[in-house]
């Protein structure tokens, strides 16, 4: 047996970075300066980046308040960065955490951490919501297909519209998780970390990070107003 290692690796990168934090405050007084600068370059047989960041920043007498609601966005004009699989993935797939995965039309993918039982949850611009049912019927879904991936699949979750099928209705999606189990390693010093890849063929990547402590959401309910969405993007 020969066995072919493959590294997906991001030659040209750029990178927009927006944080949207929900919070309540109360503030006697606050002096704040910024300055970042961030630069990122890669050779092409290798992803070598190199970052340069100078950040000055000044708080005088603060008091706050804040929610735990916080999304993270990050939008990038590149494939995944550095993922290893076993076996050589086509041109039609990316790797993710050692997975070759089909990226059809749209991929939308879902991991954790740490393992514990969780499920991405889907609802289409049509109202659908998409998860772990058991369906064969690619139309109940409004053309996708669900997949499950790892040790009792607690590793990965995938939603996907195959490229020789229809295309993903148009409009708003949202994403959320479903955490059937929680885990008592789960704390506010180790919390739950839900990260979703949505993927599209040009190689555009949009990842939507939360984390979370003592979680628990045993319903398949995926809304905008949903307390464990993820995100929302819009296709095309």
């Amino acid at each position: 047996m020969t066995t072919t290692k493959t590294t997906t690796t991001t030659t040209e990168m750029t990178t927009t970075k927006t944080t949207t934090t929900t919070t309540e405050m109360t503030t006697t007084k606050t002096t704040t300066a910024t300055t970042t600068t961030e630069k990122m370059t890669a050779s092409s047989s290798t992803t070598s980046a190199i970052r340069a960041a100078t950040t000055k920043k000044t708080t005088t007498n603060m008091t706050t308040r804040k929610t735990t609601r916080k999304v993270t966005t990050t939008t990038a004009t590149a494939t995944l960065t550095t993922a290893t699989c076993t076996r050589s993935c086509d041109s039609q797939q990316t790797c993710i955490q050692g997975y070759c995965l089909d990226i059809g039309h749209l991929l939308c993918a879902l991991t954790w951490s740490p393992s514990i039982d969780a499920y991405l949850v889907v609802t289409t611009p049509t109202g659908k919501t998409i998860y772990d049912i058991t369906s064969r019927d690619s139309s109940y879904f409004d053309g996708a297909l669900f997949e499950g991936y790892g040790l009792n699949y607690k590793e990965l979750d995938t939603v996907y519209w195959p490229i020789d099928g229809s295309l993903p209705p148009s409009g708003t999606y949202y994403v959320c998780s479903a955490i059937i189990s929680s885990s008592s390693i789960i704390s506010s010093k180790n919390p739950l970390t839900i990260t979703s890849h949505i993927i599209r063929p040009s190689g555009v990547v949009l990842t939507m990070t939360r984390t979370f402590t003592f979680p628990t959401n045993k319903t398949f309910v995926c809304t905008k107003n949903s307390s464990y969405l993820i995100g929302s993007f819009v296709y095309p």
